[in-house]
């Protein structure tokens, strides 16, 4: 993984700087950690481990899907915890989805939509 693309955004957002060599750290860490796996890393891991606000590693971490290091991904579950399928695009989500468990249809309003970010290969 070519963490050195974030590079750039060290001078251009000086405030950034020391956060961005630490989501460099982590990146690097859960790279090594689920080598050959899929891996989900969402704000709020990140703004811990950063210990920023999530607003902020949201911005990171879109920095580095800019970069191509991460791909956005949005997860989808009823709401008792049924996974339903995932998208790239959030407009991409269906109005109606369809619960393999129960055979039934759930309502969009109805499900929980978690925004994650997955290592890049």
């Amino acid at each position: 993984m070519e963490l050195n693309r974030l590079d750039k955004y060290k001078k251009k957002f000086k405030e950034f700087s020391a956060n961005i060599n630490s989501l460099q750290q982590y990146l690097s860490g859960q790279k090594r950690n689920y080598a050959g796996s899929s891996h989900a890393i969402s704000a709020h891991d990140v703004s811990e481990f950063l210990n920023i606000r999530e607003l902020d590693a949201l911005f990171l971490l879109s920095l580095a899907e800019k970069e191509r290091l991460v791909n956005r991904v949005y997860k989808v579950f009823t709401e008792d915890d049924t996974f339903l399928g995932e998208f790239t695009d959030n407009t991409a989500i269906p109005k109606k989805l369809h619960n393999d468990s129960t055979g039934e249809t759930v309502d969009r309003d109805h499900v929980i939509v978690d925004l994650v970010f997955e290592l890049g290969t």
